[in-house]
């Protein structure tokens, strides 16, 4: 169990990473028929650990899990179940589509349940900081591929009008996992060398791919995670070094490189840049309208984003509207209260705990760059979201439990429920050894 455990979250890291550094191309190699069922690698890990989560909750010894926690496992427990019991039937019974269609369709909303089994069954036998380690080791042989391909290819990207060149070696969901090497680098490893190294090869990787809205997402979390350390001269100093070097390594390059960099970071922030900025902001617009006029979403049968005829029929690049307009109310709803709760957890924590911490700025980021972007729910990089997600809530439990062998609280993490009473009473005891413990078992930012 616990090597099939491992083996299954590095399996999802793998697949991750390489459906970042091929695209389409790596679904349709490994994908198979059984039957009249059209079956991907994604589908066996998916079910996997659907299988090992049952087992874990069914079989094994459950561990004990704070209140908040619980919130987040129902809410992700009840969209999942809303789907089986609401859209498929609705899908199947009164818009005649095939049950295994409208399954496929819905396999990236079923994927949330990734988080429980990441939390309750993969951090059981893989510690967070191997995990960690395992997406860094793979965003770090992400970014040496696309530096091979900006060797050996040469330049690739596209025309965006006004004769400006957009460099893109790389998917664009490629920055989300770059974005996590740097965050976790730069804030979750001591401020040294090693870190510095980490943290330039994803600036590298981040500034091949390219991705303006991945600039506007690291440039709105580093600040906060700055400013929460403890060790903020030291931290500082090793970004301002990734910086410098990236800066000095950008000049080096090919002026088509330079330029094409400078030019995303110089328009990152203006949604008329382009066309390619203006089309985003239009279909936001018209996502907005489709939603309005149907609120309960019906995406799954009608195939529709937009009230009116659109060319090159996409989705609205924005997490927000996407889920709106697919999704619904109901949909929204539920993803909303993922949200809000796991921040929740994650900013109680964040001065206790270096990894909520950072796992919190980097689900900042994620969706960050959903806002201008339809990778929220896309299985290639689905991982990226259940990760933080299931870390935050993991290092939640083990604070919980800590501080209830001090005797801190009955939820470590909730401890300033205590009345003032409470605190009277606990001080002369042990509230010391409490305060100790939140900040030297957690690790300091």
């Amino acid at each position: 169990m616990p090597v099939l455990t491992r083996v299954t979250l590095v399996l999802l890291v793998m697949f991750a990473v390489m459906s970042m550094a091929f695209e389409a191309t790596f679904g349709s190699l490994l994908a198979f028929s059984v039957g009249p069922i059209n079956v991907h690698l994604f589908d066996l890990l998916l079910l996997l650990a659907a299988v090992l989560l049952a087992h874990e909750v069914t079989l094994e010894h459950g561990q004990r899990v704070p209140a908040a926690n619980r919130t987040v496992l129902a809410i992700v427990l009840g969209y999942c179940a809303y789907q089986i019991a609401v859209i498929l039937p609705v899908s199947v019974a009164f818009h005649d589509l095939e049950p295994i269609a409208v399954a496929r369709q819905l396999e990236s909303r079923f994927a949330l349940i990734l988080i429980p089994f990441v939390y309750l069954v993969g951090l059981k036998y893989m510690s967070p900081r191997r995990l960690v380690a395992w997406v860094n080791t793979a965003a770090m042989l992400l970014a040496l591929f696309a530096l091979y391909k900006y060797a050996t290819v040469g330049i690739q990207g596209e025309q965006v009008g006004s004769g400006a060149f957009r460099l893109r070696e790389l998917w664009g969901g490629a920055t989300l996992l770059f974005g996590f090497l740097i965050l976790t680098s730069l804030f979750l490893q001591r401020p040294n060398a090693f870190a510095y190294a980490m943290a330039l090869v994803g600036v590298i990787g981040m500034a091949l791919t390219n991705h303006r809205s991945g600039y506007i997402a690291l440039i709105v979390t580093v600040p906060p995670l700055l400013i929460n350390s403890r060790r903020v001269a030291r931290r500082a100093a090793v970004v301002l070094l990734v910086v410098l070097s990236a800066g000095l390594l950008l000049f080096a390059v090919s002026p088509t490189a330079r330029e094409s960099v400078i030019y995303s970071l110089r328009t990152m922030a203006n949604p008329t840049a382009d066309r390619n900025a203006r089309d985003r902001l239009d279909r936001s617009r018209l996502g907005w309208d489709y939603f309005v006029a149907n609120p309960l979403g019906d995406y799954q049968w009608s195939h529709r984003y937009y009230l009116v005829h659109v060319s090159d029929n996409f989705e609205p690049h924005n997490f927000v509207i996407q889920l709106l307009g697919q999704q619904g109310i109901v949909g929204f709803a539920f993803f909303a209260g993922l949200i809000v709760t796991t921040a929740r957890i994650g900013w109680r924590n964040r001065r206790r705990d270096r990894m909520s911490a950072v796992m919190l700025a980097y689900f900042a980021f994620y969706l960050l760059f959903c806002l201008f972007n339809t990778n929220l729910l896309n299985v290639d990089n689905i991982l990226l979201l259940i990760i933080p997600v299931a870390l935050i809530l993991a290092r939640n439990a083990a604070l919980a439990q800590d501080a209830e062998k001090a005797g801190c609280s009955e939820a470590g993490v909730e401890s300033e429920r205590l009345t003032p009473a409470h605190d009277a009473h606990r001080a002369g005891a042990n509230g010391d050894d409490c305060a100790a413990l939140m900040y030297s078992g957690a690790g300091p930012l």
